[in-house]
């Protein structure tokens, strides 16, 4: 059975693991992973203003954002 969250639990499980990623690309020797932990970084910051928001939108579009980062 799978585990049902609002979206508000799934934005910030998706921050945690974008955190997390971004941890790895700001790991990579001389500067290399910059441009993409960057971009990282500003979808992060976007979702913890949608969440400060509470706008549905705004958090849905974030999530979906977030959701394009992998490692």
């Amino acid at each position: 059975m799978t585990e049902t969250k609002n979206l508000v639990e799934g934005l910030t499980d998706e921050i945690l693991r974008v955190t997390e990623i971004k941890r790895e690309y700001d790991a990579i020797p001389n500067g290399a992973g910059k441009f993409a932990s960057m971009l990282m970084e500003a979808a992060i910051s976007n979702a913890r203003k949608a969440q400060a928001s509470g706008s549905i939108i705004e958090m849905v579009g974030a999530l979906k954002d977030l959701q394009e980062f992998e490692l």
